[in-house]
């Protein structure tokens, strides 16, 4: 497409206008102090240290869950200064340690600051169980997640297996109820 020279002008114009409120918008969602190592990419000794200098003024409960993620998965693939993210490390889809945790009363007093995901569908039947069973778990229906959030990797295996204990089993105590009907019905 041929242009004016006016056209042209006025382009580029709204083009760094464009480019310039991007990177507001950007800024204004903590964007521009965002580092990124994208999912996929080796993780550098840069990110290594800006995760490290990111983190040291953290309170030290949230500094433990991360330093402990770092040590096992390595630097994050994204780093800013209220979060650190990892995309496809062992079994999980993201983790995600956060600056502010979510304060938890079960089983004591302690914070969550550590989320992780896996892909997960979970049975539409099964989102009231869920909830009912424990508010660290969190159901994504759209992405297909199933997420924990403690202060453990531990304590987050722990809950998303009886999640899946829990979903089973109700499945199961089903099965052998209509089971035992059928066999009596029979005799």
């Amino acid at each position: 497409m041929i242009r004016s020279s006016k056209q042209q002008t006025t382009h580029r114009v709204l083009g760094k206008r464009a480019k310039v409120a991007l990177a507001l918008l950007s800024l204004s969602a903590g964007g521009a102090l965002a580092l990124s190592n994208l999912a996929g990419s080796p993780a550098s000794a840069d990110m290594m240290g800006n995760a490290s200098s990111m983190i040291a003024n953290w309170p030290m409960d949230t500094q433990k869950a991360a330093k402990t993620v770092i040590a096992k998965y390595g630097a994050p693939n994204e780093a800013t200064p209220s979060m650190l993210v990892w995309y496809n490390k062992g079994n999980w889809k993201r983790i995600v340690a956060s600056r502010t945790p979510v304060m938890h009363h079960f089983p004591g007093v302690h914070p969550d600051s550590m989320e992780q995901f896996l892909s997960y569908r979970v049975p539409l039947d099964k989102y009231d169980d869920l909830a009912r069973f424990d508010g660290s778990v969190g159901v994504n229906r759209t992405k297909g997640e199933l997420s924990a959030r403690c202060d453990a990797e531990t304590h987050n295996l722990l809950a998303l297996n009886l999640v899946d204990t829990v979903m089973f089993t109700s499945y199961w105590a089903r099965a052998k109820i209509s089971h035992a009907r059928m066999s009596s019905s029979i005799w």
